[in-house]
């Protein structure tokens, strides 16, 4: 996902830097204003802001140990969550408390409403009956409480480009149904916001033109290098054991009814066949 600055969110982060009602607290956390002016500035109300506390500490003008500090102080607060990415990479959003950052700004354009909570409740069905398409970051981030907020903002705004509670859907359907726009629209209700506003969608969504069913993932071929070092090890004759497994694990993680542990148990197998092989560090796919 890119992060943006938008019109929007930019006047979002200067009406909260020239706020004059900010809590009293705030005062004695300079860092901690300038971290929520910049969470708004990237949209973090509406989904989660991937960056690394490096960066954040860069953004403020401070220490590491000091932006840790506003984090939590923000946390405690209720006007932030974090979610893990991967190593020092963390996801983070903006949510409202009893006392929330937006009690200091003006009405946003957008409000949630009863069609937006039953768009977002929708959507989440969706999702579930197609699980195995989301990916594991949004699949966390999916079954957190704390950003309901922002898939029910995004579901407003879907609304409201589409301008009623039957076209969102139908449009969102579309999307899903295509093999063009599928991937992404499956992942969050801010990704398939994207979706639903781009003209090439929209243009296509209009035609009537029905989407092509999506063509089944084929298995990538073996790679020249896992070929190489098979070869170089003398283990050309547990290649078409090793294709045999590539194909068992490939089937299963893309079937819808297969268990997590039948998965699970094919990609250990897998694994075992190619150390056995000294190939656990080699890309069995060709890119």
């Amino acid at each position: 996902m890119v992060d943006r600055f938008t019109p929007k969110s930019a006047q979002r982060a200067a009406e909260w830097l020239d706020s004059t009602t900010k809590p009293t607290w705030t005062k004695s956390h300079p860092v901690a204003v300038s971290l929520v002016a910049l969470l708004l500035a990237h949209n973090a109300e509406e989904h989660p802001w991937i960056v690394t506390h490096n960066t954040l500490a860069q953004s403020c003008a401070c220490s590491l140990t000091h932006i840790k500090d506003e984090i939590e102080e923000l946390e405690a607060k209720g006007w932030l969550t974090k979610t893990g990415v991967k190593g020092e990479v963390k996801g983070f959003s903006l949510i409202d408390a009893a006392d929330g950052y937006s009690k200091h700004l003006g009405n946003p354009e957008t409000q949630i409403t009863p069609d937006a909570k039953e768009f977002a409740s929708w959507y989440r069905s969706v999702q579930k009956q197609n699980w195995s398409e989301v990916s594991k970051r949004n699949k966390r981030e999916a079954s957190k409480k704390t950003l309901e907020q922002g898939r029910q903002l995004n579901a407003a705004r879907i609304l409201q480009h589409a301008g009623s509670l039957a076209r969102a859907k139908a449009m969102a359907t579309y999307a899903i149904d295509s093999p063009k726009y599928r991937k992404r629209a499956l992942q969050t209700p801010y990704n398939l916001q994207i979706v639903l506003a781009q003209k090439s969608f929209i243009d296509e969504f209009e035609s009537g033109v029905p989407a092509k069913p999506a063509e089944p993932p084929r298995l990538k071929p073996l790679s020249q290098t896992a070929i190489a070092l098979a070869r170089m090890f003398g283990k050309m004759p547990h290649i078409p054991r090793l294709e045999t497994l590539r194909e068992q694990a490939f089937k299963l993680r893309h079937d819808s009814q297969a268990s997590a542990d039948d998965r699970s148990h094919a990609d250990a197998e897998l694994a075992k066949h190619a150390r056995m092989m000294g190939l656990e560090n080699t890309n069995l796919e060709e890119q």
